[in-house]
């Protein structure tokens, strides 16, 4: 009796399921679902366990450590790093072995220039000699002495300050003297008149020969400018170049120059990047009166007087 009646649901069963063969697709994806979500289920229970747990709390990392990292990754004892760490540096020198640095400072300077370092820095109060060493300049000692070029020159009648060599010996006057404007000037004058050139190269303090040849106006030099005017005055070669290069032509062409003005001489001086010319008409007590083109004006002559002293004249061509 029981075994018709199973007999009979397994029929029935099996009749349905023939009838309802369309469903089954359907069927496979409701059993996927439910498989898929126990997995995740169980899972969700596994991380909530973890992180049940307090991080903060030692006992809590060292669980995770102990339960899930230990099985993947070897720890490293932290005294076990440091104690390595300190083996190898020890081997290697740099921990527990001091060595003695002994640190030596030596001046290298020379006896001379620690000696003229000292004289420098000193109040001297009275005037002292100097021996010129190779590299020395005139402007050098001024500097490390504390003293005016413009007093050396004067103090050692010097003329050019190019002029000193090893082995000569200079005056350096006490310190903060000053040698008034007045009297260098006066030095400077002489000076010039004693390094007044001729033409064959020899010094002279008589009276200074000027050449007075007149120029002409069609001359070589372009009209308006100093060049012009003054080629106009004087007879000079048509290739000097600009004004500011008057001056050493003269000397290659052999002409004579020199620092003394005298009238009807030329002028040569630095107030303009080509340099300026005119020619000296008068000379007065430490006065020169000049005339000159494109000074008030292009085009334009005038005459003005400067000072003999001043610092724009470069020299004189006679």
């Amino acid at each position: 009796m029981a075994f018709k009646k199973i007999l009979k649901l397994a029929l029935s069963f099996r009749n349905l399921i023939e009838q309802k063969k369309n469903l089954l697709p359907h069927i496979g994806i409701i059993l996927f679902a439910v498989i898929a979500g126990s997995i995740n289920i169980v899972s969700a229970r596994q991380v909530d366990e973890y992180s049940s747990l307090a991080l903060s709390d030692p006992a809590s990392a060292e669980q995770i450590i102990t339960e899930v990292v230990s099985s993947y990754t070897p720890r490293i004892d932290d005294t076990e790093i440091f104690n390595t760490s300190q083996s190898l540096a020890i081997d290697n020198g740099f921990i527990n072995k001091p060595q003695a640095v002994e640190t030596k400072i030596t001046d290298r300077r020379s006896d001379r220039e620690i000696e003229l370092a000292k004289l420098a820095a000193s109040k001297r109060t009275k005037t002292i000699s100097y021996d010129v060493a190779n590299g020395d300049t005139l402007s050098g000692i001024g500097w490390q002495f504390d003293v005016k070029l413009a007093t050396l020159k004067y103090i050692n009648n010097l003329s050019d300050i190019d002029t000193i060599k090893p082995g000569q010996t200079i005056k350096i006057p006490p310190s903060g003297y000053e040698v008034p404007q007045k009297q260098i000037d006066q030095q400077e004058r002489k000076l010039a008149l004693a390094r007044s050139t001729t033409s064959n190269g020899s010094r002279s303090t008589s009276k200074i020969k000027v050449d007075t040849r007149k120029g002409y106006v069609n001359n070589g030099y372009p009209y308006g400018w100093c060049t012009y005017y003054v080629a106009t005055r004087r007879q000079v070669p048509t290739s000097m170049g600009n004004a500011g290069r008057w001056l050493s032509s003269a000397k290659a062409r052999g002409m004579s120059t020199g620092e003394v003005p005298a009238v009807g001489s030329i002028i040569v001086t630095n107030e303009s990047w080509a340099g300026h010319v005119g020619i000296v008409d008068g000379v007065g007590n430490g006065t020169i009166t000049i005339t000159e083109m494109n000074y008030a004006g292009w085009g334009r002559v005038s005459s003005r007087t400067i000072s003999q002293s001043s610092g724009v004249i470069k020299g004189y061509i006679y």
